[in-house]
């Protein structure tokens, strides 16, 4: 549909108010950005201090849709006790929350798997906890088949992992292999978008793109900060 990777960026740093992340997801949504996710330690134990936050923000995607005629996305991070998932997930369907953010090596492959069936939401993947599977090339698991099949068989539609050249230390055929598990022809399952992230700047994005394709979903942070400056409004900013 738009011919070129989406770009998404995580809700950070923890400890902020839900009025300074709404801020930052109206911006980010302003500057052309199509997801806007919480960062994968985000959480509220407190259900009205959750709930805050998740509404202001999501309101704040729609209100820059309203003005850019554009549909950018905001993807809550649901990773709670197993007995209070459906709760809160049953209250972002209610609002019209379009996708949730997971984290499958805390939550478990399963829970992803019955929010997959039983609810019409987006699911990113963060592969959080995962990294003792693959860090050592000799033994564990293969990252493509962790971060590409197995979480796209659990449900996942996106899956976020750590690219090459980054902070991390997966290859570029470990990332290729994610890719192509995310991607090969697997049952009935359709095709996962592969999101590679992790101190990526705004150089490496035509090797990005040659590597991943148009049907990826590029995770962006500190580095590409022009993407807010277009808004012409900064951080701290309420719309």
């Amino acid at each position: 549909m738009h011919g070129r990777p989406l770009l998404a960026t995580a809700l950070k740093p923890r400890g902020s108010s839900g009025e300074q992340f709404a801020a930052i997801a109206h911006a980010f949504a302003m500057g052309g950005g199509d997801l806007i996710k919480d960062d994968h330690n985000l959480v509220d134990d407190d259900q009205k201090v959750f709930q805050e936050r998740v509404q202001r923000c999501h309101e704040a995607v729609l209100r820059a849709n309203d003005k850019t005629g554009r549909r950018a996305l905001y993807l809550p991070n649901l990773m709670y006790p197993v007995d209070e998932i459906e709760r809160r997930l049953e209250w972002i369907v209610g609002l019209g929350v379009p996708g949730v953010l997971v984290t499958p090596m805390v939550l478990g492959l399963d829970p992803i798997r019955r929010i997959a069936e039983r609810y019409p939401v987006l699911i990113m993947a963060h592969p959080a906890f995962s990294g003792a599977y693959y860090d050592d090339p000799s033994h564990g698991i293969d990252p493509g088949l962790l971060l590409g099949k197995l979480f796209r068989l659990a449900g996942c539609d996106a899956s976020v992992f750590p690219n090459h050249g980054g902070r991390f230390c997966l290859s570029g055929e470990a990332c290729d292999g994610i890719r192509d598990g995310l991607r090969a022809p697997l049952g009935g399952l359709r095709a996962a978008w592969p999101v590679p992230a992790g101190g990526m700047n705004f150089e490496r994005l035509p090797s990005m793109a040659a590597q991943y394709g148009p049907d990826s979903i590029f995770l962006i942070g500190g580095g590409f900060a022009f993407v807010f400056r277009r808004s012409g409004r900064q951080h701290g900013q309420v719309p």
